[in-house]
């Protein structure tokens, strides 16, 4: 299971805004705006079992720690548009922007492939493929369009916590 952490080292802050600069850059220009500073930690051992990720994650120039015992811990930077209360996150493949729903559902959108399927009780509604940053942002926004015309009322409260519950739902995954 994975652990949401918050980042309060400014010193990290800084080195994770250099990494996806380009990133936020485009996502300001689309109004989302700093959120904060968090961290992924997996399950003890989980460095030792996933190494061929973390040698993965740090050729693509993740912020990556390892903590006692040898838990993998994944760094990013988390942002946020309050007109459409959606979270956009920048990683090594690309952008995945999460909005939550009052009932408990969601929508992720990713600008990369990703064939992780969440769970259908989970309520996600996942897409994803290889487009652009702001290409992604508009299909996500069309979709949220649909939903909502549909019924769903959006969450438009973001914060850390709000985002770990939609975060831990989309790694429920289907097992093949």
């Amino acid at each position: 299971m994975t652990t949401h952490i918050q980042l309060l080292d400014t010193a990290v802050h800084a080195k994770i805004r250099s990494r996806y600069a380009t990133e936020i850059d485009q996502l300001q220009n689309l109004g989302f705006s700093e959120l904060g500073f968090y961290g992924e930690q997996l399950s003890a051992f989980s460095a030792v079992f996933l190494f061929p990720m973390v040698l993965l994650m740090r050729r693509k120039g993740e912020m990556i720690s390892i903590q006692w015992p040898f838990r993998l811990t994944a760094w990013y930077i988390l942002m946020a548009q309050a007109e459409t209360g959606t979270y956009a996150l920048p990683m090594g493949l690309g952008v995945k922007f999460y909005t939550r729903f009052r009932d408990g559902s969601g929508l992720i959108s990713a600008n990369f492939p990703s064939q992780a399927v969440p769970k259908k009780e989970t309520g996600i509604t996942k897409y994803s493929g290889a487009r652009g940053v702001a290409e992604a942002w508009t299909l996500h926004r069309r979709a949220l369009e649909e939903m909502t015309a549909g019924g769903r009322e959006i969450e438009r409260r973001t914060n850390l916590e709000r985002f770990a519950e939609i975060s831990r739902k989309e790694d429920d995954i289907e097992r093949t």
